[in-house]
């Protein structure tokens, strides 16, 4: 179940997780001798307030995974170099101040306070520029006459300015998620907090907390360009699709958070990347009244069991050197080109020896993986939609999603073409694909996990290819040769088990 896009955190005013504390208090500074106006609760004789803060912050990866709500901070993790402190009456009309205090005081005492009831106590943080970064406040205080009245604890939060965040770039290497994004402050000078909320693509994905943190609004706008590695731990997610949402908070309730999402699938060291697919049942094979049909396309209901990992795109010849250490291919011009003029032995023999870089296990697709995944839940001719000729002549559809006869003179680079639903590229047209069964005809009913008969002589290839009509293009189209053959049309990509 792939998990909605939504703000991971709600405002400040009803925070969902939990917060991390530290409690610092002020040493006490006296006010000056103003003259304040005595409402009809105050007296003429003076109080005092005392006070400890409580800093409330954004927690840790580690913090919300192990559910610890205790963090110690000090004043530099803060941004606040000094604190001040304002006392209103019940209609917010002032009536003193204290501070500035350093932050590395440890109490806080605001003296010459007329005596009255429901008084508001508000500290302000500011930072070193003098600007307010943190901000909190108390209420319900009562002030008598040459008595000092302790408020307790303030809790005092980061104020959040109105940012624009916007992602330039996502890259994964296999072992982390490096996001590059431009940051725009708008003229706002207050700090604040920017998430990025991170989880995999799976049927159970973690908790979403394993994957947050925070940058403080300095640490923002430190650079145009900032990169920030997110770990992904390969022995769990290893080929996994993971979603990323960006999320920079304001105050204001008014003010709507900045969501941005984006996609990355880490990929293996050749840079190989997968798409999990789900697992489901479908219907394989074509209608009697899909346009050039043949008749070994007898529709079946198949079930697949399990879930898997699907190369999104054809394995290049830059990936396949890096393996083998030669290229076979025909059109030897475009290394990013999918591999061609390797037969089903070949592609074996490449995967075992993928198979001992210690990055996994690779194998063929079943020929029902392959249907299944190039229809991404369609049951039209196309992952987008039908098919309208059966030569070399233009197909909206096809042309859209595909490299056949009628746009195409030899392979082309992978991923240039939509993907369909399930972000898997070249589906449709550039190389004929090998699947791991033997050719066969279908069952009569419906079956679950097929892979094919035991024994033939020919192996499946599906998908089409730049030399092949429209009509060869279809998800259902099924074809074959045996084992040893290549060709400047055929290749292959991978599945990568979980």
């Amino acid at each position: 179940m792939k998990k909605s896009l939504h703000l991971i955190r709600q405002k400040y005013s009803a925070l969902l997780h939990p917060i991390l504390c530290i409690f610092l208090l002020f040493f006490a500074s006296a006010c000056g001798d103003t003259d304040y106006s005595s409402g009809d609760n105050r007296s003429s004789e003076n109080g005092s307030i005392s006070f400890s803060v409580e800093w409330q912050g954004a927690p840790t990866i580690e913090d919300v995974a192990n559910s610890n709500v205790t963090r110690i901070l000090n004043c530099a993790d803060t941004g606040v170099s000094e604190v001040e402190a304002e006392v209103y009456d019940e209609y917010y009309d002032g009536l003193a101040s204290g501070g500035p205090w350093d932050c590395n005081n440890h109490s806080g005492t605001i003296n010459n306070i007329p005596e009255g009831l429901n008084y508001i106590v508000e500290l302000i943080g500011k930072n070193s520029s003098g600007n307010i970064i943190y901000m909190g406040e108390k209420t319900g205080i009562n002030v008598y006459a040459g008595e000092t009245a302790y408020a307790g604890t303030i809790t005092v939060s980061p104020l959040k300015p109105d940012l624009t965040v916007i992602i330039t770039d996502v890259v994964a290497d296999g072992t982390n998620v490096n996001i590059y994004y431009d940051v725009d402050n708008n003229g706002n000078t207050d700090a604040g907090f920017f998430y990025v909320d991170v989880w995999p693509d799976l049927a159970s994905p973690p908790t979403i907390g394993d994957y947050n943190y925070y940058k403080s609004y300095e640490e923002l706008l430190a650079g145009y360009y900032i990169s920030d590695n997110i770990s992904v731990p390969s022995s769990l997610y290893s080929g996994t699709a993971y979603s990323i949402v960006d999320t920079f908070e304001n105050v204001d309730e008014s003010d709507e958070s900045n969501n941005i999402s984006s996609k990355v699938w880490p990929s293996n060291s050749l840079g190989m990347t997968f798409k999990l697919i789900p697992a489901g049942t479908f219907t394989m094979g074509s209608p009697s009244g899909e346009l050039g049909r043949f008749s070994n396309e007898t529709q079946h209901q198949v079930t697949l069991t399990q879930q898997f990992y699907m190369q999104t795109t054809e394995v290049t010849q830059a990936q396949w050197v890096m393996v083998m250490g030669s290229n076979p291919s025909y059109n030897t011009d475009c290394t990013n080109c999918p591999v061609e003029e390797v037969s089903w032995n070949d592609v074996q023999t490449f995967i075992t020896e993928l198979n001992t870089w210690g990055e996994g296990t690779y194998r063929l697709p079943t020929e029902a993986e392959w249907e299944y995944a190039a229809r991404a839940g369609s049951t039209t001719a196309f992952a987008n939609g039908d098919i309208t000729v059966t030569d070399n002549t233009y197909d909206p559809n096809l042309n859209a999603i595909g490299w056949y006869s009628y746009n195409s003179s030899t392979t082309q680079s992978v991923g240039q073409k939509d993907p369909n639903a399930w972000d898997l590229y070249d589906m449709h047209g550039n190389v004929w694909e090998w699947c791991q069964d033997w050719y066969g005809a279908y069952p009569l009913g419906s079956v679950t996990d097929p892979t094919g008969p035991s024994s033939a002589t020919n192996r499946v290839a599906r998908g089409g290819g730049w030399y092949n009509d429209a009509q060869y293009n279809r998800s259902a189209y099924r074809n074959y040769s045996t084992p040893d053959f290549t060709g400047d049309v055929l290749g292959f990509r991978l599945v990568k088990n979980p």
